[in-house]
């Protein structure tokens, strides 16, 4: 996504989630050069880092809107790291598209394990979320800030799914 976007999602992530119904931030980093905290990210620039708790479950995600590529200054991700420590990437979003007029991260889950067992995991991906394609759209304003936040977990609870071929379970949807 573009510097301005991932700016202003940035933003409204901090603004909004203090307003939340479902999700409390427990920790954060500001906007700026990222340190200590995980090798892949630090050292390069941020708009954010948020440690986001679903209030329901106690589920904890960190999320850092982050310039990935510092050699291409209008690609910024949403990165997703397991919480409490990040050890590794969970999903990493930069594909901005406009879908009905809004704008939307695009993802595609395409594992890559070296145990043969790929299709089947794509399989359990497309029963969970009805396509192997993940559309989500950025938060415009306070208000959309949960269902933003609520489709990141979504996106994380389908990939852990399916990469642990653990499919059991409804099919469920991003919330519009």
């Amino acid at each position: 996504m573009n510097k301005k976007l991932a700016e202003r999602v940035a933003k409204l992530i901090s603004d909004g989630i203090e307003g939340s119904g479902q999700f409390r931030l427990v920790d954060s980093r500001p906007s700026g050069i990222i340190t200590d905290f995980h090798q892949w990210a630090n050292d390069r620039p941020a708009f954010g880092g948020f440690l986001v708790k679903k209030k329901g479950d106690g589920k904890q995600l960190w999320l850092l809107i982050i310039d990935w590529n510092p050699k291409n200054a209008e690609n910024y991700y949403c990165v997703i790291y397991p919480a409490p420590k990040p050890a590794t990437t969970l999903a990493e979003l930069h594909k901005a598209v406009q879908i009905n007029a809004a704008d939307c991260l695009c993802w595609n889950y395409s594992p890559v394990k070296r145990d043969g067992r790929n299709k089947q995991r794509k399989q359990v991906f497309l029963e969970l979320h009805g396509s192997t394609r993940v559309e989500i759209s950025l938060p415009a304003e306070l208000a959309d800030v949960d269902d933003f936040l609520s489709n990141l977990f979504h996106l994380v609870d389908c990939r852990q799914r399916a990469d642990s071929l653990a499919g059991d379970g409804p099919q469920t949807k991003l919330r519009e």
